[in-house]
């Protein structure tokens, strides 16, 4: 797609994304297929910015030796969309926790185990997140000082 970017940017390309690689769950492939928001189409240019991205995130990737935020990958071993080998490089990275969930396709969150893999996500995130601040209270106003006499 590369090569045909300068020539022929609007030309449409079939994604190839196949029925079942979202989820186990044959209904979920029907509801994307009568989604008008769910193209199976993308352009050529849009392929080659894409690609273009990817390499430029592999080279950022491979010079880190901890991700700069804390960071959760989550990854379906069956997922025919974006092979396992994709996330690999987050295998050994500080401040990031892959998980690979065994037989799981592309979108976990629509898979019959979605509430475990859920589950995992919700835990990391309050493992990792800071608490959040206690509130403040307003002061009773035996505890006010006024302004003169603060003086």
């Amino acid at each position: 797609s590369r090569l045909l970017t300068g020539v022929v940017q609007k030309l449409q390309l079939a994604n190839r994304v196949p029925d079942a690689g979202r989820s186990h769950d044959a209904a979920v492939s029907e509801k994307v297929k009568a989604d008008p928001l769910c193209g199976s189409t993308s352009t050529v240019r849009t392929g080659a910015e894409a690609f273009k991205e990817q390499d430029r995130l592999r080279e950022m990737l491979a010079g880190l030796e901890s991700m700069p935020v804390p960071t959760y990958i989550l990854h379906g071993s069956a997922d025919p969309i974006v092979p396992l080998r994709a996330t690999d490089v987050f295998e050994d990275k500080g401040n990031a926790t892959r998980r690979v969930h065994e037989g799981l396709r592309h979108e976990q969150h629509h898979e019959a185990e979605y509430e475990a893999v859920l589950a995992e996500l919700v835990a990391w995130l309050q493992e990792t997140l800071p608490t959040p601040m206690t509130p403040m209270v307003p002061a009773t106003a035996a505890e006010k000082v006024s302004p003169a006499a603060a003086v």
